[in-house]
């Protein structure tokens, strides 16, 4: 189960991915290796990244679990070293949502926001006991937005108040944020409880060990589509991207497009190609690298037939993939060819949904992505030596 990515010719869109990599492998970063994959719930769920963060940091070294939401915005979002639970007060909030299809839309990285401004709202992270970084975490940082008549909140660590937060600010909304130093050696959990005094809306919660490593940031969102990130505040977005400063961003996109037949696969393209524009001016320099859908069939009174709206979906992103100096992974081929779903269903791999895989499913779709990734690396550091 393993398909190679497909490398516009002539050009070397993992080049940046690469060279940071090498820099980890020969000791001579000092900063962590930052990768940021956007997807739907198949990245949300954070099992196939999860396994492919493992894996990366097993083998480059583990910087920590990256960023997390600020509080848990749906119940098939998880990360698997982070576990976050909350009062019921918070309201999420992202692009497909009814009551944000209209500006400002203002999500940051995560491409949503949980908010809240109850004064019995609260927010808790916990490092999960499982995770190899769970007591080595040097720091966590709030990222939230400074808005007029912004809410306030006290943070306690370890269960004692450590620090207020004001969000509230006089100029235009823009993002804040709030260093926690945590001293390694145990596990530290992170509670937010709100004052009720305005609105806190957070963008979410980054947790790292600061040293040379991996940090793969799980940026899924149940229901996504590749159209959402246009309604994203750019410049909100732009400037929380820059920050987290990933060598490498992956797009995990295009089944949930595949219901929509009554939108032109013209508009689709153009809504793609506009989003390419954004990373493109976001992160000039970064590695891209796009995944395409993979087999989502039909199921009609219990027959199984091709969606035909997949395969322009996919031409679209695998013509889009050379212009834009992306790598381009064709998911239907690692599932095996239009119709294999059925198989994985049998075999216990998918979900009867025939569109999300089994925990065993997205853990073998992760080692078929982390193989990928890492084919021409591995490769070239097999032939150095030639």
């Amino acid at each position: 189960m393993f398909a190679p990515l497909d490398i516009p010719e002539g050009s070397a869109p993992l080049a940046s991915f690469e060279a940071a990599l090498a820099e980890l492998d020969a000791g001579t970063r000092e900063a962590p290796v930052r990768l940021a994959f956007y997807g739907a719930s198949g990245v949300a769920a954070d099992l196939w990244t999860g396994y492919v963060r493992a894996y990366l940091q097993a083998r480059f070294g583990d910087a920590g679990p990256g960023i997390v939401p600020g509080a848990p915005p749906h119940k098939w979002s998880r990360h698997q070293e982070i576990r976050l639970e909350s009062s019921k007060h918070w309201k999420k909030h992202n692009a497909f949502r009814l009551d944000e299809l209209a500006p400002p839309g203002h999500f940051g990285v995560m491409g949503q926001a949980m908010t809240a401004d109850d004064p019995r709202a609260w927010t808790q992270l916990t490092p999960d006991p499982k995770s190899p970084s769970a007591t080595e975490l040097a720091f966590y940082e709030l990222h939230y937005l400074e808005q007029p008549g912004g809410g306030s909140f006290t943070v306690r660590l370890d269960g004692r108040p450590l620090a207020e937060v004001i969000t509230a600010t006089s100029a235009q909304p823009r993002l804040g944020r709030h260093r926690i130093e945590l001293e390694p050696g145990s596990a530290h959990p992170l509670r937010l409880e709100l004052h009720g005094d305005g609105e806190v809306r957070l963008l979410g919660v980054v947790a790292e060990t600061g040293r040379p490593g991996v940090v793969l940031d799980t940026l899924g969102a149940n229901g996504a589509k590749t159209e959402n990130l246009l309604r994203w505040d750019e410049a909100l977005w732009s400037a929380h991207l820059r920050e987290r400063d990933p060598v490498l961003y992956v797009l995990a996109y295009g089944n949930n497009e595949s219901v929509d037949v009554d939108v032109p696969i013209a508009k689709y393209e153009a809504d793609y190609r506009a989003v390419l524009e954004r990373f493109r001016r976001t992160l000039p320099s970064a590695s891209c690298v796009m995944i395409g859908p993979g087999d989502y069939p039909i199921l009609d009174h219990g027959e199984i037939r091709p969606r035909p709206r997949l395969a322009k979906i996919r031409e679209v992103q695998r013509e889009l993939a050379p212009e834009y100096e992306c790598a381009f992974l064709d998911t239907l081929a690692v599932f095996g060819g239009v119709g294999s779903k059925a198989a994985w269903v049998e075999a216990g791999l998918g979900k009867d949904d025939f569109l999300h895989l089994t925990r065993h499913g997205y853990l073998r779709f992760g080692v078929a992505v982390g193989d990928a990734l890492m084919q021409g690396y591995d490769w070239r550091a097999l032939h150095a030596a030639d």
